[in-house]
C-alpha cells in the first residue's frame, strides 16, 4: 500500500501552533493530552510512571511487565451526565487482557472496595461486548450489554455513555468510520447518585503491557446550559491516501460552503486546487482529489484557509506538511540467498533470504506476497524501514536468525539449492523486484558445496541479475540483517559478446549484460550501411534482456558483404551508453568446399594443466558458417572414413568466418587465454565433445555438412624443432596455409619470442612466395635454425612451367657429404616450397657452416634437371 506520512492534529498543532481548546465550556474532565503531562488540567493520579504520552498525542500504557495499572482523576458528575471517551487495545481482548473505564467512583483505589459504575471492555471467551457493570464493594451487577463480539479482536473507537435522572443509561460507539456515534447499549439503575472520582484500570500480560491506548477524555453535565458554540474547528486527522487524494478530519462540523470551496486548499510544487472536494454526511470529513499527482516521496505543503463551522467560528490558516511514497520496482530488493546452509561455516544451518529497502521510507509490506518459485506467502503487519534490511525465513529459524537483524518467517519456506524463482510483489500485484537463478551461475569450487550465501555486489545494479551476484566473503558464510561482505560500486559498461547471422533476413547480437528493454527495441539503433535500412522489427529473445533479434524487410544476399552499425546511444539497464558506435561486417554463408577452410596450427601437449587448440584458417574469398564444420580424429589405416574416426559437430548456432580469418577450437577458451597472448580473443570458440589429441601423434581432418573431408593434417614429436628441449605447450605451425597439412616439413614449431603460440593471428613461422626467374629459389641464404621467429627455416621453393615433374632434394656439407634427404621421388605441382630446419637423418641439429642444396627433376618424358644452390646455417651470439 502506499506508505504516508499521517499525522494527528496534537502532532501537527504543536508544530503549528494552533491552538486546541476544550471542546465544552461547561466540562467536569477536559483532557485530550496535548500538554504531554498529567500534571495540569486536569491532575492525574496513581501509576502514572506506567503510563506515558505517545507522539502522537495519546495516553498510552507504558508497563514493565504483567500487572494491574490504574490512571484516576477528581469527577463528581455521576447523575444527568454525559461521558465521552477514544479507546483503542491493539491485541484481543481476554480476561487476563483488558480495560475498565469507571465512569464513577467513591474510592481513588480502583483495585478495591468501591462504589460506582464501569464500562468493561474484555472478557473470557470470544463474545467479548461492551458491558456496564454497577460495583457495590466487591459486587458485580451487569446494567446493560452491547453487541456480542464486536471487542473480541483488536479495536480502536470512540464511546459516549450518557445516564439521566430518570436512571435511564444509554451507551453509544463511533467506530471512526464516519457514521458518527450509533446507539450500542441501553440499560436503567439510579441506586448509586454521587461521585468522587473518574479512572482506567488496565489489566494485563507482559506481551500486552503497551497497547493500551486513550485519549479526548470530556465529562459534562447534562443539567448545565447547552453551551455557546465559540469554538472554530480544528484538523484532527490528515492523510495522504494516494498520489492525487488528501483526507482531512476536522474537530467539528464545518460548513458545507468552506468545506466545499475548491480555493480554501492548495497544494504547493505546482498541484494547485482540488479538482473535486467530498464531504462526509456529518460535515466532519473532507476527501480533496487532485488532477496533478504529489511528487513520489516528496515533500508538499497543504494550505488550509477560510474553513469555519455552523456557528461561523473560523479556524486559522494552517499548512501541513506532507509525503506520499508508494515503492516502485526495485526500492525493496532481493538482496541474498543462503539455499544450502550445511555444512555450516559459521551461521546457523537454516536457509534465509534477505531484503533491502534502497530508499530512506519506511515501507508497509502488509498485503505484499513473496514468491519462491510456485509457493507464495503474504506479510502482515510488517515495517521495512528506510535503508533497513528484512530476513525472511521459516518460523522454526526466526529465534536463531533474530540475532542477526529483524525477521519475517514463514510456514513454508523452502529453497531448493540448485536455483530459484524468486519474486517480490506489492499489495496491488505488481512486481517489485525478482531474481531467477541457478546454482551453476556462480562457480567457486570451495564454496558451491554448502555453507555459503550469494550476495549482491550492488543493491543498485539489481536489473543486471546474475551478473550481479556472487558467493559472501564474510568468514561466518554470510552477512544476514547487515551490508554484502563483498559490496561494491559495479556499474559495468554495456557491451557486445557476439553477433550472428540467423538467416537472410535476420540477425542476432548478445549482450555482455542485461540491457534497457527501450532502448534495444528501438530499430533506429540499428542500420546497415550499404543500404540505409534498419531492421522493422528489434525482438526480445530472452528475460535478461541480453540477446536480441533483428528483423530486415530486404533479403540479404549471398557473396555480398554488409556491415551493420550498432549505435552507441544504446543503454544498458543502469543508463550507461555504448562507448563508441560498433560495426559488424557479415554476409550470407555459402557452401564450404574443399581447402576453403584448412587447419593452419595445432596444440596437442598442452603445458600443465592448459587445453588443446586447433586453430582454422578461412583461406577462400567466401563467407562461411563454423556450424557447417565437424571435427575429426582420423584413424589412418582406413581412410578416407573408418568406422571409429571420432568426428564431432564444432558448433550448434551460426557462427560466420570472414575471408582471411582465424579461429580456435578448443574445449577451454578460458585455459588457452591464461597461457596464450592474442589479439582476437573472441574467435575463440569452445567445442565441448572436441576428440582428444594423442600424445604421440596422429592426424585430424575437419568436414563439411555432407561429411567430405575439406582439409587433413598431421602431427607428432618429430615435427618440432631439434632446437626444443621441450615440446609441452609449444603449437606447430603450418609455414603456409596454401602447402598440404600431411607434408610434415611443411609444418614448424612456435617461436619462443610470440610465448611458443599464436592462436587466432598469423603463425611466427609464416613464410611468403615470390615470383622468380629461376625455378628453384633458396631463402634466406643465411638461416639460424634457433626458434626465435627470425630465420628459422630455409625455404627451397619451385615455380615450375609446367605440373608433373618428380622431384628429389638432398642436402650436402660443403665436404660433399650427404646430411639428409630432404625430399625423395615427391610429385609436384606447378607453384610449392619444401623446408629444412638444419637437422640430419637423425633429427640432431648440424653445426654451423656452408651447406649445398641439390635439387633433382624429372618428368615421364626422361627430362631431368639439375639445379644447386648454397645457403649458410648461422647462429645468432
Amino acid at each position: 500500500m502506499a506508505n504516508t506520512i499521517r499525522t494527528s492534529l496534537k502532532r501537527l498543532f504543536l508544530l503549528l501552533t494552533v491552538i486546541c481548546s476544550p471542546l465544552f465550556i461547561f466540562a467536569q474532565i477536559s483532557e485530550d493530552f496535548t500538554d504531554g503531562d498529567f500534571m495540569h488540567n486536569p491532575e492525574w493520579f496513581g501509576d502514572i510512571n506506567q503510563f506515558m504520552i505517545n507522539e502522537n498525542g495519546r495516553l498510552q500504557l507504558k508497563a514493565i511487565e504483567a500487572g494491574t495499572s490504574v490512571l484516576y482523576s477528581s469527577n463528581i458528575c455521576s447523575e444527568n451526565c454525559e461521558w465521552q471517551f477514544y479507546i483503542r487495545l491493539s491485541f484481543s481482548p481476554s480476561a487476563n487482557n483488558n480495560a475498565r473505564i469507571y465512569l464513577a467512583s467513591d474510592n481513588a483505589n480502583l483495585r478495591g472496595d468501591l462504589n460506582g459504575y464501569f464500562l468493561q471492555f474484555g472478557e473470557s471467551g470470544s463474545n467479548d461486548a461492551i458491558e456496564l457493570f454497577r460495583q457495590n464493594r466487591q459486587e458485580l451487577t451487569s446494567i446493560c450489554r452491547g453487541v456480542e463480539g464486536a471487542i473480541s479482536k483488536s479495536f480502536e473507537m470512540k464511546v459516549k455513555v450518557q445516564h439521566k435522572v430518570d436512571g435511564s443509561w444509554e451507551i453509544y460507539t463511533d467506530q471512526l468510520q464516519e457514521k458518527g456515534f450509533i446507539p450500542e447499549a441501553s440499560g436503567f439503575d439510579n441506586e448509586i447518585m454521587t461521585s468522587d472520582f473518574f479512572g482506567i484500570n488496565c489489566t494485563y500480560t507482559s506481551s500486552n503491557s503497551e497497547k493500551f491506548y486513550f485519549d479526548d477524555i470530556f465529562i459534562v453535565s447534562l443539567n448545565d446550559p447547552v453551551p455557546i458554540d465559540s469554538i472554530a474547528p480544528q484538523i484532527l486527522d490528515f492523510n495522504c491516501s494516494t498520489n492525487t487524494e488528501l483526507e482531512l478530519t476536522f474537530s467539528e462540523h464545518i460548513s458545507e460552503e468552506s468545506g466545499l470551496d475548491a480555493l480554501n486548499f492548495l497544494v504547493n510544487n505546482e498541484v494547485g486546487n482540488p479538482e473535486t472536494i467530498e464531504l462526509s454526511e456529518n460535515n466532519t470529513k473532507t476527501t480533496l482529489h487532485f488532477e496533478h499527482p504529489f511528487e513520489n516521496g516528496k515533500m508538499h505543503i497543504l494550505t488550509v484557509k477560510n474553513i469555519s463551522d455552523t456557528s461561523y467560528n473560523q479556524m486559522e490558516d494552517t499548512t501541513l506538511n506532507f509525503l506520499y511514497f508508494e515503492a516502485a520496482p526495485l526500492d525493496v530488493v532481493i538482496n541474498e540467498i543462503m539455499d544450502d546452509p550445511a555444512p555450516s561455516v559459521e551461521l546457523p544451518e537454516f536457509e534465509y533470504i534477505e531484503l533491502f529497502n534502497t530508499t530512506a521510507f519506511e515501507i508497509d509490506l502488509n498485503g505484499w506476497a513473496f514468491q519462491i518459485n510456485d509457493k507464495t506467502q503474504k506479510f502482515e503487519n510488517c515495517i521495512l524501514p528506510g535503508h533497513g534490511y528484512l530476513i525472511l525465513c521459516n518460523h522454526s529459524a526466526k529465534d536463531v536468525l533474530s540475532d542477526f537483524g529483524p525477521v519475517y518467517s514463514f510456514s513454508s519456506f523452502l529453497l531448493p539449492n540448485a536455483g530459484s524463482n524468486l519474486s517480490l510483489i506489492n499489495h496491488k500485484g505488481s512486481l517489485i523486484c525478482s531474481f531467477n537463478y541457478q546454482k551453476t551461475d556462480f562457480k567457486n569450487d570451495e564454496k558451491e558445496n554448502g555453507g555459503w550465501s550469494i550476495e549482491q555486489k550492488d543493491y543498485s545494479s539489481t536489473c543486471l541479475g546474475v551478473d550481479n551476484w556472487t558467493y559472501s566473503s564474510n568468514t561466518l558464510g554470510g552477512s544476514p540483517g547487515s551490508q554484502n561482505s563483498i559490496s561494491e560500486n559495479y556499474k559495468p559498461e554495456p557491451g557486445i559478446v557476439s553477433f550472428e547471422v540467423i538467416n537472410d533476413t535476420t540477425l542476432q547480437l548478445i549482450f555482455a549484460n542485461t540491457m534497457d528493454g527501450e532502448s534495444i527495441e528501438n530499430p533506429r539503433h540499428f542500420k546497415i550501411i550499404e543500404s540505409g535500412k534498419n531492421p522493422v522489427r528489434s525482438i526480445i529473445e530472452d528475460p535478461n534482456h541480453k540477446l536480441i533479434q533483428l528483423i530486415f524487410s530486404e533479403r540479404f544476399s549471398k557473396n555480398n558483404f554488409y556491415t551493420l552499425k550498432i549505435s552507441s546511444l544504446l543503454q544498458n539497464c543502469l543508463g550507461l551508453n555504448l562507448e563508441n558506435d560498433h560495426f559488424f561486417t557479415f554476409g550470407i554463408p555459402d557452401e564450404i568446399e574443399t581447402n576453403d577452410i584448412v587447419i593452419n596450427e595445432i596444440l596437442y601437449q598442452p603445458l600443465n594443466n592448459g587445453e588443446e587448440y586447433i586453430e582454422i584458417y578461412n583461406r577462400s574469398e567466401k563467407i562461411l558458417n563454423i556450424a557447417d564444420l565437424g571435427i575429426c580424429l582420423i584413424e589412418e589405416k582406413a581412410f578416407p572414413q573408418p568406422s571409429d574416426t571420432a568426428c564431432k559437430r564444432v558448433l550448434d548456432h551460426s557462427r560466420l568466418m570472414n575471408p582471411s580469418t582465424y579461429f580456435i577450437l578448443t574445449r577451454s577458451p578460458e585455459k588457452v587465454l591464461e597461457q596464450y597472448n592474442t589479439p582476437n580473443p573472441e574467435n575463440f570458440i569452445a567445442v565441448a565433445e572436441m576428440p582428444r589429441l594423442v600424445d604421440d601423434g596422429g592426424t585430424i581432418g575437419i568436414i563439411n555438412q555432407k561429411g567430405v573431408y575439406i582439409d587433413r593434417a598431421t602431427y607428432d614429436e618429430e615435427m618440432h624443432s631439434p632446437m626444443l628441449n621441450y615440446t609441452e605447450g609449444v603449437s606447430l605451425e603450418k609455414l603456409h596455409f596454401n602447402l598440404p597439412g600431411l607434408v610434415k616439413s611443411n609444418w614448424h614449431s612456435a617461436s619462443f619470442a610470440v610465448g611458443f603460440g599464436t592462436p587466432a593471428y598469423q603463425n611466427s613461422q609464416f613464410l611468403t612466395f615470390e615470383n622468380a626467374e629461376t625455378p628453384i629459389i633458396v631463402s634466406p641464404h643465411v638461416f639460424t635454425p634457433d626458434n626465435d621467429g627470425r630465420d628459422d627455416l630455409l625455404k627451397i621453393e619451385y615455380q615450375l612451367e609446367k605440373a608433373g615433374y618428380t622431384a628429389n632434394v638432398i642436402i650436402f656439407s660443403a665436404e660433399g657429404i650427404k646430411v639428409k634427404q630432404l625430399v625423395n621421388n615427391e610429385l609436384l605441382g606447378t607453384q610449392g616450397a619444401f623446408f629444412w630446419n638444419g637437422s640430419d637423418e637423425n633429427s640432431e641439429k648440424m653445426p654451423r657452416g656452408i651447406y649445398i642444396v641439390f635439387v633433382e627433376l624429372f618428368d615421364l618424358n626422361g627430362n631431368i634437371k639439375h639445379y644447386k644452390q648454397t645457403a649458410v646455417l648461422g647462429e645468432r651470439f
